[in-house]
């Protein structure tokens, strides 16, 4: 801002300019009984032209300003900026940068170092991969070598796998997640991957969501799985209905019809979609379909248990199902035929996970097995797991997590 300088008064009282020279200074007299006097180096340091002469009006209206900033407290001068701001063009802009960027480094000492410029990069890499997230962005932003740093591959990875807040719920999630950041030359854009993820977990504690609403069947909804683009649905109507996700409009050609009874799950991979059905069968489908065209069609029918189908999972090869008959069947997915069954469990199967070979399955018996595919033999029982029936289960290389309904 213009410079505060006291005007010199001869005898007489008329105002005189204040320094030797004709050309080193102006003198104003306003209309207020305090006057402005303001050199050339001024005028040019604050963004006027030093041959152009300030309105005396302007001058006036400026030193109200001074005397308002000087009450305000910070947060009053915090508004004042943004609102100052929002009333400049693209030269206020560049000249408030000019002038700011001697004053950040102000109260620096005389001997003040970047600390990161003498010391090693796994040095430096080694002391950012303490901060959060949020401390990280604030580095980025201070100079060109900082920035280098703080957008380090390593850094952002180590953000993905280490703090368990920012992991996904198993590592099929997680691979998947990280596909979509994956260029084509393999190298995984761990930044942006972690950019999607922290949104996604701000998302979570904030409790923001988008709440769609999905109408169509006319009966209860007994299953859903869902993909990035569609939302696949089984109910008590018989039928098994496909929803746009992004415009929670039901597409008409997907519409699923064939079962004789409840669809009671749901597996989706890709276009492949498999269902299992309170008439004691497997339909597995094709939702291949683009603009012109849809060969959705169910592709196989498998039958073979006695009672209704509770649960299944399948994968490019193979379906492992779980039945109210008390057993698990392995069913190959090309041809439709069954190539093991999994007997011992005394009531209902009502859950199962497989990985590879392994199969944990869940029964209303309250038991838990484990079952090795490539013999057909339970290698591992649980027995009351639970003192109720096993609903739900998932499990890892080391462990079982179960749900019952005995809470």
């Amino acid at each position: 801002m213009f410079g505060h300088r006291k005007a010199s008064t001869s005898s007489n009282g008329q105002h005189q300019r204040n320094g030797s020279g004709s050309g080193n200074g102006h003198s104003f007299e306003p209309s207020s009984s305090s006057s402005l006097m303001v050199n050339r180096s001024q005028l040019k340091r604050n963004g006027l032209q030093p041959n152009k002469r300030p309105r005396t009006d302007f001058l006036e209206k400026l030193n109200i300003y001074r005397s308002w900033l000087a009450e305000f407290d910070d947060d009053e001068k915090n508004v004042f900026i943004r609102e100052l701001l929002s009333h400049s063009g693209t030269s206020q802009i560049h000249l408030l940068s000019s002038l700011l960027e001697p004053r950040l480094h102000q109260d620096c000492p005389p001997n003040c170092q970047d600390p990161f410029a003498s010391v090693p990069a796994p040095i430096a890499l080694l002391i950012l991969g303490y901060l959060d997230p949020a401390s990280l962005c604030k580095c980025a932003r201070v100079c060109r070598l900082w920035r280098r740093y703080a957008n380090e591959p390593y850094l952002w990875k180590k953000l993905c796998r280490t703090p368990r807040s920012y992991r996904l719920s198993c590592a099929a999630a997680e691979k998947k997640h990280l596909e979509q950041f994956t260029d084509c030359d393999g190298v995984v854009l761990w930044k942006e991957a972690f950019s999607e993820r922290y949104r996604l977990w701000r998302n979570w504690y904030a409790g923001r969501c988008v709440v769609r609403t999905f109408e169509g069947h006319t009966q209860g909804i007994s299953c859903v799985q869902f993909d990035a683009d569609r939302i696949v649905s089984g109910s008590s109507d018989n039928t098994i209905r496909l929803w746009d996700i992004r415009t929670n409009c039901g597409l008409g050609t997907m519409t699923l019809t064939g079962h004789s009874a409840t669809v009671r799950c749901l597996r989706l991979d890709g276009n492949r979609l498999a269902s299992g059905s309170n008439d004691f069968t497997i339909k597995v489908w094709d939702l291949s379909v683009n603009p012109t065209w849809s060969s959705i069609a169910c592709r196989q029918t498998m039958i073979g248990h006695t009672n209704f189908v509770r649960c299944l999972q399948m994968d490019c090869e193979k379906i492992v199902s779980g039945s109210y008959d008390r057993v698990l069947k392995v069913w190959n997915i090309e041809n439709g035929q069954c190539y093991g069954t999994l007997t011992g469990h005394n009531e209902a199967v009502l859950c199962l996970q497989y990985d590879g070979d392994k199969v944990v399955s869940g029964s209303a018996d309250n038991a838990i097995k484990a079952w090795d595919l490539r013999s057909g033999q339970c290698v591992m029982t649980l027995h009351n797991a639970h003192q109720n029936a096993v609903t739900c289960l998932q499990f890892d290389s080391d462990r079982i997590v179960s749900g019952s309904l005995d809470r």
